[in-house]
């Protein structure tokens, strides 16, 4: 089994970087209702570089924010045109002043929850701009993008709809991020059979099968040993990315330290 790790993180924590854990880690500032999420995503980047070059551990990926209210909404699925154009500039800026820290990936929810009369139109709305999206971040050191898996009422969820968006837009620096906690509907272990040589990376946590829970892996339902065997046979090789919830949301080295010992001990 790989034992290369990384977690998700929402601002510069030099715990996280000192802890010896991790290999790497994903930003996620990710809402931008909040008065100075943009100015304090852009206060972090050189921050994240002295970490990242401190302690050898790599920003491997970036979350994009997703809100569809506020300061500066993102509705990459919108039917409107000029709410996409305007999702799409805020993004490049974004992912402009991500490049310098070395990402490979960005990680984008295609939206939150859409209406069902809409849905097919608000899929190829989402087709149309990541077409745009991946032609940008080719042009950064060819930067994957990385649709991630979401719960049943939001763009992105599901093999079929997976497939379709990777068929549809057609890129070859286009793949998938698979969240363990959202195929509500859906098994896990079919979705990788299905669509596991396009996963490039993950969102590792465990649920209850009713509803996300960002629970510790180990704690909840998931197969872990059958997803990692699965996750491998089908080529992945990347680490393993954790996106969990911590106890009253603080995170502590003791939790970090808890969160990869739990996951180790599955494979004892």
């Amino acid at each position: 089994m790989n034992k290369s790790y990384g977690i998700s993180i929402k601002n510069a924590n030099e715990e996280v970087f000192a802890s010896g854990l991790f290999s790497c880690v994903e930003y996620c500032r990710c809402d931008f209702r909040v008065d100075r999420a943009y100015e304090d995503t852009l206060d972090d980047v050189p921050k994240l570089i002295e970490l990242s070059n401190k302690y050898n551990v790599a920003i491997r990926s970036y979350h994009l924010p997703f809100n569809d209210e506020g300061k500066i909404p993102f509705l990459p699925s919108s039917l409107d045109s000029t709410d996409r154009t305007k999702t799409l500039e805020m993004t490049k800026n974004l992912i402009t002043a991500l490049e310098p820290t070395g990402i490979e990936y960005v990680v984008i929810h295609g939206s939150l929850r859409v209406l069902a009369h809409e849905r097919q139109q608000r899929l190829n709305a989402f087709v149309e701009y990541l077409k745009e999206l991946c032609d940008f971040c080719k042009g950064l050191n060819n930067i994957k993008v990385c649709v991630e898996t979401l719960k049943p009422r939001c763009i992105g969820n599901g093999l079929k709809e997976h497939l379709y968006i990777l068929e549809n837009v057609n890129k070859d620096n286009l793949g998938i991020c698979f969240d363990s906690n959202h195929l509500l509907e859906e098994d896990n272990l079919d979705f990788i059979r299905g669509a596991g040589e396009y996963i490039y990376t993950t969102h590792f946590s465990d649920f209850d099968g009713i509803d996300e829970r960002h629970w510790y892996p180990g704690r909840g339902i998931n197969d872990w040993k059958s997803i990692v065997d699965l996750l491998e046979k089908k080529g992945y090789n990347g680490p393993y990315v954790f996106e969990v919830g911590f106890p009253d949301g603080k995170p502590s080295l003791a939790e970090y330290r808890t969160l990869i010992s739990e996951w180790e001990q599955i494979f004892n």
